[in-house]
C-alpha cells in the first residue's frame, strides 16, 4: 500500500469524507455578460446596435456578439 493510500485510509478511519461542491450550471463556456442578463441584451439588440449594447454592459462589441449567438442558437 503506498504513502497516499495510508493517508487516505487514516483520514476515512477518521470520519472525514471528501465534500463536492457543486458549482451551478451555467453555459458551456464563461461570458463577460452574466446569464442573468441575456434576456435584456436580447431585448436592446432589437433597438440598439452592438457597440452601443457593449458601452451599456462594459465589455467588448464581440462579448456581446458571442452571447446574443449563444443566446438564438440554444
Amino acid at each position: 500500500m503506498g504513502f497516499g493510500a495510508v493517508i487516505a485510509n487514516f483520514i476515512f478511519e477518521l470520519g472525514l469524507y471528501p465534500v463536492l461542491a457543486l458549482e451551478p450550471e451555467k453555459p458551456g463556456r464563461n461570458f463577460k455578460i452574466p446569464y442573468d442578463e441575456w434576456p435584456q441584451v436580447i431585448e436592446h439588440s432589437k433597438v440598439k446596435n452592438l457597440r452601443s449594447i457593449a458601452r451599456d454592459y462594459g465589455v467588448s462589441y464581440e462579448a456581446v456578439r458571442r452571447v446574443l449567438n449563444a443566446a438564438l442558437s440554444a
